[in-house]
């Protein structure tokens, strides 16, 4: 068996923190794999998900390499071996020193995002609408998951005029926030009621 870990930012590498006992040497067709905490695993064949729980077991087949994976642990890439056997898995915590190095790049991700937005708001306020529009496709462009920056596209669209837009660009970041209270105002105001 082999087993390599990919980290939150998509590094590969081996990983040395696994806890496994083989109980068989042998080369043989399938390897069940029993698990010591909640898991998702990946089929990365045909790439389908399926999830097991703290005690259960999987089958995987010769053909089959798997990423199992568990909230605040190491995740694993599994190959099978060549032979049935036996894995009892323990996903290892992730050690500390990429809990930091994965901390370090939030914050600095964070402030890139933070001051970013603040100069689209700057731009924004001095009606440089166009610059403020390609900064924020830009800021978007790094940081496709930050969902919340649609509330500034919405109201950027509406000052450029286009309303209708801006209205849907609004309604659907209300559905990811709905207790968001400028938000409700605002597609109020959109809607004009």
């Amino acid at each position: 068996m082999i087993y390599l870990f990919k980290n939150s930012i998509g590094q590969i590498g081996l990983s040395l923190f696994a806890t496994c006992i083989l109980s068989s040497q042998l080369c043989l067709a399938q390897t069940q794999i029993h698990f010591s905490s909640d898991v998702k695993i990946e089929n990365l064949g045909d790439q389908k998900t399926s999830t097991k729980a703290s005690g259960e077991s999987h089958i995987l087949n010769k053909d089959e390499v798997a990423l199992i994976s568990s909230p605040d642990k190491m995740p694993i890439l599994v190959f099978p071996a060549a032979s049935t056997s036996r894995i009892d898995l323990q996903l290892p915590e992730l050690p500390l020193y990429i809990q930091k190095k994965v901390e370090k790049e939030a914050d600095l991700a964070l402030a890139q995002v933070f001051a970013e937005s603040m100069q689209i708001q700057a731009l924004i306020q001095e009606r440089k609408l166009d610059e403020a529009k390609q900064r924020l496709d830009s800021l978007q462009g790094k940081f496709p998951d930050i969902k919340f920056l649609e509330f500034t596209r919405a109201s950027l669209l509406f000052l450029m005029g286009d309303s209708q837009t801006a209205l849907q660009v609004a309604e659907d970041a209300l559905q990811l926030f709905p207790s968001y209270q400028q938000g409700q105002e605002f597609v109020k105001s959109l809607r004009g009621t």
